[in-house]
């Protein structure tokens, strides 16, 4: 049996068959903010409008070739996240298989987080690179978390996330998530990663449209284009249509990758009312499956 890879796609076009009851789809409405402790795709506090984005004298940075993603890509959530997805360690083995079977397709792409496992998921993909001896296009995610709160907190955690991978730099950083008061020092932060050469790519992650445009104005005065911006984009959570943010996303040539694009597996046809998933999911698979409209 294959180990779980939850998949991850570039979302170039609109979801256009919403065959999912409005009621299912509001199982997934509040997930985000229960997982990352703030609200997915809305979270506005204290940015700073793209006008008045913070920006510091502009140093551009060598061009590294363009990164290519393919349609779907492997988040690598479930790899050390014991509390959500149950990751136990006697599964490396099918990991690290599952991991070279995707290193061998074109344009592989993986996408972890420093909060995945608290580094064991940035560990784990970095080891099987190195193991099987191909190369992949890797993405890592900065915790905006309420301490950090500095330009610096960003480089110093992408060094880190560099070292747990084995890496000198990599393809994507991403912050994770906005937070109340310091998103303007992490802008600063990306395009510092950018220009020491510790990263090809900068993107958000979980960023509503507001967000999405002051970033990407504040990036530009640095040289820096804003790549992409991380979301929860599924059937099941359609809402970056329904907002303006997959629309404001495509007007500013901001790429959207759709996480959980299987609704956290709710979508897979592996489930249902007499065959719940474990952990967490299984409260959500539950008023999911429940709903008879």
């Amino acid at each position: 049996m294959w180990a779980q890879g939850i998949l991850l796609v570039l979302a170039s076009a609109a979801v256009t068959s919403l065959e999912v009851s409005s009621s299912r789809r509001a199982v997934l409405r509040n997930v985000g903010s229960g997982i990352l402790g703030s609200s997915s795709l809305a979270v506005r506090t204290g940015l700073p409008s793209p006008a008045s984005a913070v920006a510091a004298p502009m140093t551009i940075a060598a061009v590294p070739p363009p990164l290519v993603l393919p349609p779907i890509g492997i988040g690598a959530w479930a790899w050390g996240d014991s509390v959500f997805w149950g990751y136990n360690p006697l599964n490396d083995g099918e990991l690290s298989e599952l991991f070279d079977f995707v290193a061998s397709t074109p344009n592989a792409f993986f996408d972890t987080a420093e909060l995945y496992g608290f580094g064991r998921s940035e560990s784990l993909i970095g080891n099987f690179e190195r193991s099987s001896g191909k190369k992949v296009s890797i993405a890592t995610k900065f915790a905006a978390l309420p301490w950090k709160t500095s330009r610096t907190d960003v480089v110093k955690a992408c060094q880190a996330s560099l070292k747990r991978m084995g890496r000198d730099s990599m393809e994507l950083y991403q912050v994770h998530f906005p937070n109340a008061w310091s998103n303007a020092e992490y802008w600063e932060g990306l395009a510092d990663c950018v220009e020491l050469g510790l990263v090809e790519n900068v993107g958000v992650s979980n960023y509503g449209a507001d967000a999405v445009e002051a970033c990407a104005a504040a990036l530009a005065k640095r040289g820096v284009p804003l790549f992409s911006n991380q979301i929860q984009y599924s059937l099941l959570y359609p809402f970056a249509e329904q907002n303006g943010l997959k629309a404001k996303c495509d007007e500013l040539g901001v790429r959207v990758l759709a996480y959980s694009p299987l609704g956290l597996g709710l979508l897979s046809g592996k489930y249902s009312s007499d065959k719940l998933p474990s952990g967490p999911r299984a409260k959500l698979a539950k008023a999911f499956f429940e709903d008879d409209a």
